[in-house]
């Protein structure tokens, strides 16, 4: 025992463990150094290497920024109500033709469909329909397309910007594959030779969940919209390309593509690895994500020349590691001679005093004091632990705390917003005429409006344009949330700005379309308000009308117990914001004491229920005709009452807005007296 201790305090025994520690700091430092060496040499001898990288990652990004606003263009435009009038019109024309018939029909028409010039009516149909006109004229103000094809859920074509090649796309492979695997997300159907690519958007019905109900193609030109981009340098020496199971040149010397595509079996272990080189040009590749569905993977191609590495890059890397290997040999002797003078030899003097104390002076024998002085250490240990531990509850309670202040500071901005759009749309309702007089024609109002979430994108206004007339205006903007709301503000700006031009309807809506087109022309994403617009001048007793792709309001005549729709004449206008140019129509009627007019958003009739069951326009037809004998406001309450016991617990999906108009003669107060005709 005694000699073991005295072993275990020996200055040899003392300078092996501390040898030991200064070798493991030593090697530490060693091996950050080593790296620092390894990353200087790599940044020495690859100069090229990182521009072609940085391209490629711009280039990368740049053409995924291209396909996502494709993507929401498409989507915005599967949900534009010009759209999906026709898919509506198109399911009553041939809901009661059966499945067989409307096949051979469609197919019949395909044996012929090249026969056909632009000017037959059955071409006509599907290019001057409301949703081709749009597809033509977005053709022709985007460069990004050169061509847009709608067709149902059969495969049967119902609008194209220019006349395809086929009219049943049933049998066709790209139908098929996007119908039956990739319903409601974008996919890419590859590139044309021309380096054209295509991309097919598939919906589902609603109250089918397994049907579909219409297919949209878009053929983009997006090799020229990426070469607007400023990635590219301006010499030549570089080249940028997409290769899958096609290479598609975007960009710089078209000579380094061909060359690549030689060495396709180097080329395919490059995009492997993501880098390399491969006949004397670096090379970078990065995989294509974004939001489409890619037909196979497709990569992202950058190369360039190989650059010498420079003199001055290898006289650094050199000189770095020579002072890594002197500032290496100097820590250690320096390290060395510290322990040595400052803690080794101090602490063998003092253990060997202690020795001779005891065993003199005490008469007592040294015990492991090695073990005592672990004991000893564990106190400490613990000691920081809970230390710890208290400093990262506090930290978290801190973090806690700010995460909650920033959200109840960001949900009092929101209800702040909220009450503003609210307070703005719950103003009064004009007197129209200014005075009532009994016996006269004046207007009554009465509305509902519900957002489904803080801020909504459904908007109206009611004008006051004169001593006995007044304008309704309702919108339904793409989406729903802040940026709706803002588009909203937008549009009642340019109402306030246009209230003297308000009595013509049709240049009413033209002129607000211009300008609104005119502001959103700097947005890099499209956007898109419905519309319709009403004018009633209760002394003239005539109505006047135009809508922007809006669903038509419903004109009940409750003298003749009648319910009618509101339709402008053919060519309907385009959404607000879509056409700048766009022409629109305007349609008239006449005003009869205790006609109500309604207008409604979509968000009322595609309120669905927890089986996913729409509301539907059946239902709303019915509840309108089962109200249309009370008030205005009874006739709003109780179509609101209908739908929400339809949803029951069910969030609403879409923003709600409906508006009713009563020309009445009645004196308030008074009811609405039903026809003899009802009562039997």
């Amino acid at each position: 025992m005694k000699k073991d201790n005295q072993e275990t305090f020996s200055p040899e025994a003392l300078q092996r463990i501390m040898r030991q520690w200064l070798g493991v700091v030593c090697v530490s430092v060693g091996v950050v150094a080593l790296t620092g060496n390894l990353l200087i040499w790599r940044w020495a001898m690859r100069p090229g290497s990182q521009l072609v990288s940085d391209i490629c990652v711009n280039a990368t990004a740049g053409f995924e920024t291209i396909t996502s606003t494709a993507v929401e263009t498409l989507k915005g435009i599967s949900a534009l109500s010009t759209v999906r009038n026709l898919l509506r019109e198109h399911g009553r024309a041939f809901g009661d033709v059966s499945e067989a018939a409307y096949r051979r029909a469609t197919m019949k028409t395909e044996t012929r469909w090249n026969d056909f010039s632009e000017r037959e009516l059955i071409v006509r149909d599907v290019l001057d329909n409301p949703a081709g006109r749009f597809f033509r004229q977005l053709c022709t103000t985007d460069v990004r397309f050169r061509q847009l094809i709608l067709t149902d859920g059969d495969g049967r074509l119902l609008a194209a910007a220019a006349k395809p090649e086929h009219y049943d796309f049933y049998n066709i492979g790209w139908w098929q594959d996007v119908a039956t695997g990739h319903v409601d997300r974008v996919v890419s159907l590859g590139f044309s030779d021309e380096g054209q690519l295509s991309l097919a958007y598939a919906t589902m019905m609603e109250d089918t969940p397994d049907k579909v109900e219409s297919v949209l193609r878009a053929d983009m030109n997006v090799v020229d919209v990426f070469k607007s981009l400023p990635i590219m340098p301006s010499d030549d020496t570089l080249c940028v390309s997409i290769v899958g199971e096609k290479a598609v040149y975007l960009a710089g010397a078209p000579a380094i593509l061909m060359g690549l595509i030689q060495q396709r079996a180097a080329l395919e272990g490059i995009l492997r690895r993501g880098s390399g080189s491969v006949a004397g040009h670096d090379v970078v590749a990065l995989s294509l994500g974004g939001d489409v569905a890619w037909n196979g993977v497709q990569w992202m191609v950058a190369a360039g020349p190989r650059a010498a590495a420079p003199v001055w890059g290898v006289v650094v890397a050199g000189m770095f590691s020579v002072l890594s290997a002197v500032v290496m040999f100097g820590l250690y002797r320096y390290a060395r001679n510290q322990q040595q003078t400052h803690f080794l030899t101090p602490l063998y003097n003092r253990l060997q005093a202690g020795d001779w104390v005891l065993r003199n002076a005490l008469i007592r024998t040294p015990t492991s004091r090695v073990a005592d002085t672990a004991e000893r250490q564990d106190g400490p240990v613990e000691n920081m632990q809970e230390q710890l531990d208290e400093w990262m509850e506090a930290f978290e309670q801190d973090y806690r705390e700010a995460v909650t202040a920033r959200t109840s500071e960001m949900q009092h901005d929101l209800d702040l917003a909220r009450d503003f759009q609210r307070a703005i749309l719950e103003r009064p309702y004009p007197c129209v005429p200014d005075v009532y007089i009994k016996g006269r024609l004046h207007l009554e109002f009465a509305h509902y409006y519900q957002p489904a979430s803080a801020l909504g994108g459904d908007f109206y206004n009611i004008i006051k344009l004169g001593r006995s007339s007044a304008g309704v205006f309702i919108a339904d903007v793409m989406g729903h949330g802040t940026r709706s709301a803002l588009i909203t503000s937008m549009l009642r700006t340019l109402i306030g700005d246009l209230t003297s031009q308000g009595r013509n309807a049709p240049h009413f809506l033209s002129e607000m379309n211009r300008q609104f087109c005119g502001i959103l022309k700097n947005v890099p994403n499209p956007l898109f308000a419905s519309a319709f617009y009403f004018v009633a001048d209760t002394t003239a007793r005539v109505a006047t009308f135009s809508t922007a792709g809006h669903p038509s309001p419903y004109h009940v005549r409750r003298h003749v117990g009648h319910i009618s729709r509101l339709n402008c004449p053919q060519p309907r206008g385009a959404a607000l914001g879509a056409i700048p140019n766009e022409e629109f129509t305007g349609g008239h009627c006449r005003l009869i004491p205790d006609d109500v007019f309604l207008f409604y958003t979509d968000g009322v009739y595609e309120a669905f229920n927890k089986e996913r069951e729409e509301f539907g326009i059946a239902r709303m037809e019915k509840s309108i005709r089962r109200h249309m004998y009370g008030t205005a406001k009874d006739m709003v309450d109780g179509l609101v009452k209908d739908v929400m016991a339809f949803v029951g617990d069910e969030p609403m999906a879409d923003d709600v807005c409906i508006i009713a108009v009563e020309v009445t003669t009645r004196s308030p107060g008074e009811q609405v007296v039903r026809p003899v005709e009802e009562d039997a």
